[in-house]
């Protein structure tokens, strides 16, 4: 009979029964309770060696939820510029140099992909711009859905002054992954230079919301902001910018002169020493210093 789950109540104990030649007798066990017993036991022991390999498993292989979020960090981080950037010329996020160091490698047949990468990286940094593009144009022709070397395929063709081509690309990167501030921010400076300062607002603000620790994004928008007469607002970028990478000389020569834009001299001289000093003989903080040590005007008065 079941026990019941509830908490027996005593009663008075019933003597045992004795067994012939006066021993207590045992009670025979009932082999329909024991059987049910006995199987699991044989299953879970039938058991350990597959729950073994897949707690290794686990321990080795990354979720979808990880890699994800690994993917999108890898593209939510500013890559270093390639080549100089001049005063106060916005700044342009440099392609990935090696989209499969980032992200996971699904299968053996990206291989072939990364490995046109590797070599467009390497005309990238020679300046190779024309070779770069036809080796990401392969590697996209292996990889269609991969946003970076989309992305990637925008910077090379900008840098070949094919600025439509490079546009289409940016657009074509930020509709698969919505959040590519990279993208965004490179596509605010085509659109900034064109003149379409509303479009370009869009499409910073949109790279700030998605990177909001990126001073490249501060620096563009605050150079947008100050090219509309919005000096207060691009002073606020300008200062972000260089509180995020204190060596930003560029973001620095741009503060100076914002602060020179709403009459304050000091800061701004403070400023353009600052940058000479992190980057000596850099020539428009050098012009820009000696014009703020001139002497200024008395106001005029009208008699």
């Amino acid at each position: 009979m079941a026990a019941m789950s509830h908490k027996p109540k005593k009663g008075r104990m019933r003597p045992a029964r004795l067994a012939p030649g006066g021993g207590r007798e045992r009670r025979k066990g009932n082999p329909a309770r024991i059987l049910p017993w006995l199987i699991l036991g044989l299953l879970a022991l039938a058991a350990l060696p597959f729950l073994s390999k897949l707690k290794d498993a686990a321990r080795t292989t990354p979720t979808p939820d990880a890699a994800d979020a690994a993917k999108k960090s890898a593209r939510s981080t500013p890559a270093a510029s390639a080549g100089g950037s001049v005063s106060n010329a916005p700044r342009t996020a440099a392609p990935a140099a090696n989209p499969a160091a980032v992200q996971p490698k699904a299968r053996p047949a990206d291989e072939p992909a990364d490995d046109l990468v590797n070599q467009a990286a390497a005309k990238v940094a020679g300046r190779n711009w024309a070779e770069a593009l036809a080796l990401y144009d392969r590697a996209i022709r292996l990889k269609p859905d991969d946003e970076t070397l989309v992305f990637n395929r925008g910077y090379t063709l900008a840098q070949m002054g094919r600025r439509d081509e490079a546009r289409e690309s940016y657009l074509r990167a930020i509709e698969m992954f919505p959040e590519y501030s990279d993208a965004h921010n490179n596509l605010g400076n085509l659109l900034m230079a064109e003149g379409k300062h509303l479009e370009a607002l869009t499409h910073f603000n949109a790279a700030l919301k998605a990177d909001p620790e990126n001073a490249s994004i501060h620096n563009n928008l605050g150079t947008l902001l100050a090219r509309q007469g919005r000096p207060r607002e691009a002073l606020r970028h300008y200062l972000e910018a260089v509180r995020l990478q204190t060596n930003y000389v560029e973001a620095r020569y741009n503060l100076g002169t914002a602060y020179l834009a709403e009459g304050k001299v000091n800061s701004a001289m403070a400023e353009f020493r600052e940058v000479l000093r992190q980057a000596p003989g850099f020539a428009p903080a050098e012009q820009a210093l000696a014009r703020a040590l001139q002497p200024q005007p008395p106001p005029s008065t009208n008699n």
